[in-house]
């Protein structure tokens, strides 16, 4: 029987929403493919977007969990829109050895360029891995080019995996460790029981930096021969080099912390009647207190009954873990919204930890963790990927915000050209012109009327999160432009409107946008410049065209 508790590793879950049936199935050996088609009715894969499960602790995560959890901020529908093929690879049991995953999303990449419509330039495919689905990716796409076979993909996109390890506060796993050792009387610790099975399993201890079944006590805590297994498996088949590889990161790229330091108490727990449980959680520690030569605590733990038992648990980490910057988890926060009795002694500081190290997501080595990247580039080009993303603070791990949601648009729309106007699918997506039509018509979003009285011209258009836009005109190309609207950086879709007055009822509009974010080369470090498009205006007989000029 399920537990009533479920401890979320990844990603939480998504609103409610209505899950559409998947237009295609496909078993395979280990996994499921649920395929979303944008077109049902057209025959083949056309521009497959893969999405790989990532860490699913409890194996409870279905197909609709799965397309909820990817559709936040309505990815999926507006990838969808983009006549994008959509695929989940849902893992039949995702705690199994990375090397099982990694043949299990071989063997899918393999069925999807199968049923491509064609594998070409104008039929784009990308990977997006999610935590442990962007190891396995990662290792399936390395391992097909080590053995010489194409594996046919464009664009692998790596979202919060832990390339350099994850974190899961040891003082935790002790906590679980602890309650779960003997009988127990207090119905909101069942739980515990099944998640100490879950961090026994092959995928948890080697992706894990600190494991409780390795720290001994008053040892650094390093993790078991298990995580040393997944380390060397990922030396020995690299990165992937044959595709465009994007990392993106919800930890902070500003060195933004957790709010407590390396060694402090971060949850106190006092149960006043029986079992008489009294409980003290503390953030890792980075190094031995010189002082008495020990590290300071880790975990305290007290179980008053005829057959007591009392803990106290010392380790350290030689890097600052629990606080680092990094996508966060919030297990111990959910742990304690339902524990009993919890009156003015007890607290818990924060709600999050660190789950992946942002510097882990950037596949950057774990010794420059507490790194303010923004200040130190040099640090940054230590990046196997090609282009990197973070964010200001630390967001949930896993999570698809509007900030996430706009680097993976830009990811699998940048590089396509679907209607070889000149244009990349991707800045027709950022101004909302027709990417399909060769002469980059305006959709339904935006319109130009002009006013018979006035002679004013007014632009409608829906704007896309973090991008920045200019408006400006000019009667006749070649002239100079006047700059007539600078639309500020937006965190939300915004529909707007501005006139233009004109001399006569035509002329040119030039719409820049500009992504708010920077996209980093590993190498150069340089920022991607973005084309403008010029819109002409024309009243002739009394209908309006906007066509995009070179």
């Amino acid at each position: 029987m399920a537990p009533a508790l479920i401890l979320m590793v990844g990603a939480q879950p998504a609103s409610a929403q209505t899950v559409p049936d998947p237009a295609e199935t496909y078993t395979g050996t280990g996994f499921t493919l649920c395929i979303y088609k944008a077109d049902p009715a057209l025959a083949g894969l056309r521009n497959p977007v893969l999405f790989v499960e990532g860490m699913d602790l409890y194996n409870v995560r279905n197909q609709e969990e799965l397309y909820r959890q990817f559709n936040q901020e309505g990815l999926i529908e507006e990838l969808q829109d983009y006549d994008r093929d959509v695929i989940i690879l849902n893992f039949d049991d995702a705690n199994k050895k990375l090397s099982n995953s990694k043949s299990y999303v071989g063997e899918a990449i393999g069925y999807i360029n199968a049923n491509r419509s064609s594998i070409s330039s104008t039929n784009s495919f990308t990977v997006i891995g999610i935590s442990l689905g962007g190891l396995a990716s990662r290792l399936a796409l390395a391992e097909s080019e080590n053995n010489g076979i194409p594996h046919g993909v464009d664009t692998w996109i790596s979202l919060d995996a832990p390339h350099e390890g994850a974190n899961l506060p040891l003082s935790f796993q002790k906590f679980t460790e602890f309650f779960t050792s003997f009988p127990t009387y207090t119905p909101e610790l069942e739980p515990l029981t099944t998640l100490l099975t879950a961090l026994s399993k092959e995928a948890a201890k080697s992706m894990l930096l600190v494991h409780h079944l390795n720290s001994a006590h008053g040892e650094a805590a390093l993790s078991e021969s298990k995580r040393d297994g997944l380390v060397q498996l990922l030396l020995e088949n690299g990165y992937p080099e044959t595709c465009r590889k994007i990392a993106i990161s919800n930890g902070s790229g500003l060195g933004a912390t957790q709010p407590f330091e390396p060694g402090e108490q971060i949850f106190q727990w006092e149960n006043p009647v029986l079992p008489y449980i009294d409980a003290r959680m503390y953030a890792l520690p980075e190094a031995w207190n010189q002082g008495n030569n020990q590290a300071k605590q880790t975990f305290i733990g007290i179980y008053y009954m005829v057959d007591g038992k009392n803990e106290e648990y010392t380790s350290y980490y030689p890097y600052s873990l629990d606080n680092a910057p990094g996508a966060t988890g919030n297990m111990i926060a959910e742990l304690y919204a339902t524990l009993p009795y919890i009156d003015g002694d007890d607290f818990l500081t924060g709600s999050n930890y660190c789950a992946v190290p942002t510097v882990s997501a950037l596949g950057i080595p774990i010794e420059y963790i507490d790194t303010d990247l923004s200040q130190h580039p040099e640090v940054l080009a230590l990046s196997p990927f090609d282009e990197v993303y973070t964010a200001p603070g630390n967001d949930p791990v896993g999570e698809i915000n509007t900030r996430t949601k706009s680097h993976i648009m830009r990811a699998v729309l940048e590089k396509a050209d679907t209607d070889a106007d000149g244009y990349s699918d991707y800045t027709e997506y950022l101004i909302g012109t027709d990417f399909s039509s060769a002469l980059s018509v305006l959709t339904c979003n935006a319109d130009i009327t002009l006013s018979p009285l006035t002679g004013n011209a007014s632009l409608n258009f829906e704007t896309r999160p973090y991008t920045r836009y200019v408006i400006s005109h000019t009667e006749a190309l070649g002239e100079p432009w006047t700059e007539l609207y600078t639309l500020t950086p937006a965190t939300e879709a915004q529909y707007i409107s501005f006139m233009s007055a004109m001399t006569n009822a035509s002329g040119f509009f030039k719409v820049t946008a500009e992504p708010l974010f920077t996209v980093f080369d590993a190498t150069t470090l340089q920022t991607t410049d973005f084309p403008d498009l010029v819109l002409e205006t024309s009243p002739d007989s009394g209908i309006n065209v906007i066509q995009s000029t070179e």
